[in-house]
């Protein structure tokens, strides 16, 4: 629930649901499963938080797959995941949230539980 984090200075604004300092930019792992997908951006359950997808709200952290050098493919529903890539922020509905920007394929790993 920390990833994004507050507001850093005027112009970097807080995440929702987010706590503790701001932390866009910085590069991080995490590890969940997949929850759903969509254009450009499929979602992990990490027990982090709810996010809007669509008109409805599933539980966890977006990851983007169109901001990588040569794209990402996504992974399938169901499937584990561990991730790796830069925290990042989108905007939905009037609030910020966090998502994982991926560097390339390789920052994608399935995971057999």
């Amino acid at each position: 629930a920390s990833v994004g984090g507050g507001p850093f200075g005027a112009y970097v604004p807080a995440i929702a649901g987010s706590y503790g300092l701001n932390n866009s930019g910085l590069l991080m792992r995490t590890f969940g499963k997949v929850v759903s997908t969509g254009t450009g951006y499929f979602v992990i359950d990490d027990g982090s938080r709810d996010f809007p997808c669509g008109k409805s709200v599933v539980k966890g952290l977006a990851v983007s797959t169109s901001d990588a050098l040569g794209g990402i493919s996504t992974p399938s529903v169901g499937s584990y995941v561990s991730v790796t890539g830069l925290s990042g922020v989108f905007s939905s509905g009037g609030l910020y949230y966090p998502i994982m920007r991926p560097r390339a394929q390789g920052d994608i790993s399935v995971v057999v539980p």
